[in-house]
């Protein structure tokens, strides 16, 4: 084909130099062990995929290993297509064994929950981190826009836990996509809150680089007048994609001629251009013989990906003639080869979209189903359950599609894609005919709803209840209130024990059966936790009579555990969760009593182990790291990276003023199903504590704009309290516990201990003495609360001059809140110690400020040591000196003084951008600044940076 009847396209990528070096920069630090991931945004035409492809050709170049995962609107429907593409084409390059690449296939039917994904993204962070030990990693994701869930999730879940490795993640998305409430707005948030990320805005080009652009297209030897070129830059707003098809429009119509190897008529300034793109394309698509143009309307009703075979079948033409129909789409750049895969792609989704545009709704109808009667016969059918769903949805195919559905919805189970599941079963409802059994199909959707959002899940659980009672069927409606009854045991609701209530009375006459154990067990805890343990330990006992009739161990083990909740016996607490541990670890893999439990699953351990370690710490445990460490042990040995687990080692390491320790377990735990709002709170105090109040605004702003069920708003409102303390908003401090937060937990200490000091501190004798009240229930208990009444005789006995007293109530309250792992509220104390035994006793006063410098100097809490060093001056204490730990942690390497000033910025918490403000600087300069400071002190990630800052002081 000769040069003047090929598709006019840029043989240059014009002006995108500083964004290749930018990309080049990620890769080469990835090369030294420094993974990183960018986010690539722009509109749809901008050059996205073109600089893409132009750093993954260089990464390839450079020995570097490529892959590349795609996301559309019609494949959205699969939960992680786009990484398991990635791995089968990994497979097929022998990267990895197919042994391997099973870790990052879907999870074998039955009772999955939202741990389940994050052990399959632990096996695929293996699987890419075996591959990048031979050369380095490039993976991109493209158009994040159109992913799924589980999609979204997993490449949140990436960054954290990719960034020892040779590994470079990049996503492009589209910016006009993203509208205020689109799932990828929040996961762009959550990485740039976290600093996980690099983001690249791909603005359109200017007046000058589109000239560039019809230059090189059109191989003149000067650029175009000024007037075309400020025409076509109107016309098409910089955007490369759009000049290029406006161009190609020109030659179809004419008004460009070839001769000596250049295009001629761009100089012709009076040129009329194309009214649209659209229209640009149609006149393109327009040279193809009707024939073609119909297989093309074909491959455009299967997707944005199209296959071979597929199409051949649809389209019922010969290998021979569909090969001649896609070399000539190929050549004018209407469609692309994936040779990883064998598949072909639109080059452009807008190509797709004004081929589609050509079909009347009943072709497109007629296709749909035609595609969905293809792919039922296939053998890998059951594989392509959200492709059937969608072909036979669109083609008017009812049953199909209701059945295509339901089997969707399983696979999204299996992965625990709770949205997915939610819209597959929501469309199997509507799809539903007269004779289908609809109750159970509402039941899953409630389960699902509850896996995903609580209040959801409650709600729809009601919406159950009431279609049962209406439809006669007793024995759901009892099952369905015993759900509702256990969501509101969980939000803390009043209604929970009328609800749970009203459900035994209607499954008693059922017999027994596991719904009515869980019921009376769900019952228990709630009495328990409102005080009334007389009727809690009747409910818990009647759930344990029935379970063991049953033979169901783990309910048996849960109801037990329910029993030792009563507040103040924490010993037998640890005693029975303990018992129920060893009984489940020691049992037969094989037993039916124990099924998936004893083979390791999270469920009941999880909540034996997790019950455990809070009684432990509530009784103030010496033997807490150890069993942290024996939990830790179990969950690796069943492959299951426990959020919660790692939370807790975050606590402790807080606690413990490891504050580095603590950043590395909370970021193991960040991802869509584990990352609590707790993390994020004890995230943000690290951060203050490091960086002052603004380092934690952002965490704190998500947070405070969540809807939080009320026992989980109170929890989360104590935590917070710590932060107000550790910044002196004494008044934020009262404020926050609220009356409602005083008995709904059985180690209130901690907060009632913290609001009684602010309000003392405050002068605010109406709140100081209501929560001095609230301590007199807590003086018998054996656990950490009976402090709170120890702490309120301290601050009676400075009131009547009783020092000494005070003083030694004040220090085994402090000792016991580091225990506690709450260093905010504990400084507070041995503070509050020291101003009232400065005069009166220097030497212990003395002692009390060092112990509480070294804490926050070990914690490389920058901010707040400079905090306590004004609190020191303003009062006459000497700072500790702390030279021979500054000299200890010298660089090897100098850093310069505008390095210098750069770290102290970073250890502040400010980004590229705000560092680069600050010092009248390019934030890539600033950017520069940065990687040059972590290859001197040999440090990964910018708290480091942030910590030897805190040390260096």
């Amino acid at each position: 084909m000769g040069s003047e009847s090929q598709r006019l396209l840029c043989p240059t990528l014009v002006a995108r130099d500083e964004e290749l070096a930018m990309l080049a920069g990620l890769l080469a630090s990835a090369s030294a062990g420094k993974g990183a991931t960018i986010l690539i945004g722009g509109d749809a035409g901008v050059g996205k995929t073109a600089l893409v492809r132009r750093f993954a050709d260089g990464a390839r170049a450079a020995a570097s290993r490529v892959l590349v995962g795609e996301c559309t609107e019609i494949e959205a429907r699969r939960p992680l297509g786009p990484f398991m593409q990635i791995v089968e084409d990994a497979r097929r390059s022998g990267w990895i064994r197919a042994e391997d690449a099973q870790r990052a296939t879907p999870l074998p039917q039955g009772d999955v929950d939202a741990t389940s994904r994050p052990r399959l993204y632990q096996g695929l962070v293996r699987i890419l981190a075996g591959i990048a030990r031979s050369s380095p990693l490039l993976i991109v994701i493209e158009d994040l826009h159109w992913a799924d869930e589980a999609t979204l999730e997993l490449f949140q879940y990436l960054p954290r836990h990719t960034r020892a490795e040779r590994i470079v993640l990049v996503g492009t998305y589209r910016v006009d996509e993203i509208h205020r409430r689109h799932p990828l707005r929040a996961v762009l948030s959550n990485l740039s809150a976290a600093r996980l990320i690099s983001k690249l805005d791909l603005a359109p080009l200017d007046r000058t680089a589109t000239a560039r652009v019809v230059r090189e297209t059109l191989r003149l030897p000067r650029d175009i007048p000024a007037t075309f070129r400020d025409a076509l830059y109107e016309r098409c707003e910089g955007n490369p994609f759009f000049i290029e098809e406006t161009l190609e429009a020109m030659k179809a119509r004419g008004m460009l001629r070839y001769r000596d190897g250049i295009w001629l008529g761009a100089e012709e300034s009076a040129l009329a251009l194309p009214e649209s793109i659209r229209d640009a394309l149609q006149r393109r698509l327009e040279q193809l013989p009707d024939e073609s143009r119909r297989v093309l309307r074909v491959a455009a009703v299967i997707g944005q990906r199209f296959d071979f075979d597929l199409l051949m079948a649809i389209a019922r033409v010969t290998e021979r003639e569909l090969v001649e129909v896609l070399r000539a789409a190929i050549d004018m750049q209407l469609v692309i080869e994936n040779h990883a895969r064998g598949a072909f792609a639109f080059r452009h989704a807008l190509t797709r979209e004004c081929i589609l545009a050509e079909l009347l709704e009943p072709e497109q109808r007629a296709w749909h189903r035609a595609i969905g009667l293809v792919l039922e016969q296939r053998e890998d059918a059951a594989e392509l359950t959200e492709e059937l769903a969608y072909h036979f949805d669109a083609g008017g195919e009812r049953e199909r599609a209701f059945a295509a559905h339901l089997k969707a919805a399983d696979r999204a189970r299996s992965l625990a894609a709770f949205r997915h599941l939610i819209q597959h079963l929501h469309r199997a409802l509507d799809l539903a005919g007269r004779d289908e059994e609809t109750i159970p199909l509402y039941s899953r959707l409630a389960e699902a709803e509850a896996f995903f959002d609580l209040a959801k899940g409650e709600r729809a659980w009601e919406d159950v209840y009431q279609r049962a009672i209406a439809a006669n069927r007793t024995w759901e409606a009892g099952v369905a209130l015993g759900r509702i009854g256990a969501h509101q045991v969980t939000n803390s609701s009043p209604r929970a024990a009328e609800s749970l209530s009203r459900a035994i009375e209607i499954l008693e006459a059922f017999g027994d059966s596991k719904e009515l154990a869980h019921a009376h067990d769900f019952l228990g805890q709630w009495h328990i936790y409102n005080g009334e343990i007389e009727l809690g330990l009747r409910a818990a006992a009647r759930a344990v009579e029935i379970a063991e009739r049953l033979g169901e161990r783990v309910r048996v083990l849960n109801a037990r555990i329910t029993m030792a909740l009563v507040p103040g016996e924490a010993e037998r607490a640890i005693a029975v969760c303990r018992s129920a541990i060893d009984e489940v670890r020691a049992s037969d893999a094989g037993r039916d009593d124990y099924g998936a439990a004893a083979r390791g699953a999270s469920g009941p351990l999880w909540r034996f182990y997790s019950q455990l370690f809070t009684a432990q710490t509530s009784m103030l445990s010496p033997a807490r790291e150890a069993l942290l460490d024996e939990w830790q042990a179990w969950a690796d040995s069943v492959d299951y990276p426990d959020g919660f687990l790692y939370s807790n080692r975050a606590k402790y390491a807080v606690g413990r003023g490891d504050f580095d320790e603590a950043l590395e377990f909370l970021a193991k735990c960040v991802d869509e199903s584990s990352y609590t709002v707790t993390d994020q709170v004890l995230e943000a105090f690290v951060l203050v504590a490091r960086g002052g109040p603004s380092a934690g605004a952002v965490l704190l702003e998500r947070v405070g704009a969540m809807t939080l069920r009320p026992g989980a708003a109170n929890a989360i409102l104590r935590e917070v309290a710590q932060i107000h303390l550790l910044v002196g908003d004494l008044a934020a401090v009262v404020a926050q516990p609220g009356a409602d937060a005083r008995w709904s937990n059985p180690n209130l200490g901690k907060a009632i201990i913290t609001a009684l000091h602010a309000a003392r501190m405050l002068g605010d004798s109406a709140e100081a003495t209501a929560w001095s009240a609230a301590t007199e229930a807590l003086r018998a208990r054996r656990d950490f609360s009976r402090f709170a009444g120890s702490y309120a005789d301290a601050e009676r006995d400075i009131d009547a001059g009783h020092i000494d007293e005070a003083a030694r109530a004040l220090a085994a309250i402090a000792e016991a809140l580091e225990q506690f792992d709450t260093p905010a509220m504990s400084t507070r104390l041995r503070l509050r110690l020291a101003e009232i035994l400065r005069e009166r006793d220097p030497r212990t006063a003395r002692d009390q400020v060092a112990r509480v410098f070294a804490f926050w100097r070990k914690a490389k809490a920058t901010w707040y040591l400079a905090e306590l060093e004004r609190w020191a001056r303003e009062r006459h204490f000497e700072v500790p000196d702390d030279s021979a730990r500054r000299e200890s942690i010298r660089p090897s390497k100098a850093l310069t003084e505008r390095e210098l000033d750069v770290a102290r910025l970073v250890a502040l918490g400010l980004t590229n951008k705000d560092i680069a403000d600050r010092l009248v600087i390019s934030e890539r300069t600033a950017e520069g600044h940065v990687q040059r400071i972590l290859d001197k002190l040999g440090f990964r990630t910018r708290s480091q940076i942030a910590a030897w800052h805190a040390s260096a002081r």
